[in-house]
């Protein structure tokens, strides 16, 4: 019993076994300030995300300490890409994030996706 105790102890007390770093921010609309509510944050190359709640916030906690590549997408605005994001230990990261809208984020230019068609 003594054994366990000690072991858990020590599990409890050993660095970075609780020390997490957390990542927060807002997203909002490039042009007019607004909150934009459903953005899909994610950290790229992991299973971890989430999306801003009706106010544009969001938050991702639990990560380690490290650099991070963090995406945000949403239907109708450019996707975003910040690399190096920094998370330390104990700490709340800050990522506030403007989007614009993707029609002015293009330049006026179009993408076609599918087949040329046939000559005549």
């Amino acid at each position: 019993m003594r054994t366990l105790l000690l072991l858990g102890l020590l599990l409890l007390l050993a660095p970075g076994a609780y020390a997490q770093g957390t990542l927060r921010g807002t997203v909002t609309d490039a042009d007019f300030g607004d909150p934009l509510p459903g953005v899909n944050i994610i950290i790229a190359g992991t299973s971890r995300g989430t999306a801003t709640d009706l106010d544009g916030n969001y938050e991702i906690a639990g990560l380690r300490a490290g650099e991070y590549n963090v995406q945000a997408t949403y239907i109708g605005y450019e996707t975003k890409l910040f690399t190096a994001i920094r998370i330390r230990d104990g700490e709340t990261t800050r990522l506030d994030i403007e989007l614009a809208d993707a029609t002015r984020s293009t330049q006026g230019e179009a993408a076609g996706i599918g087949r040329r068609p046939p000559r005549m």
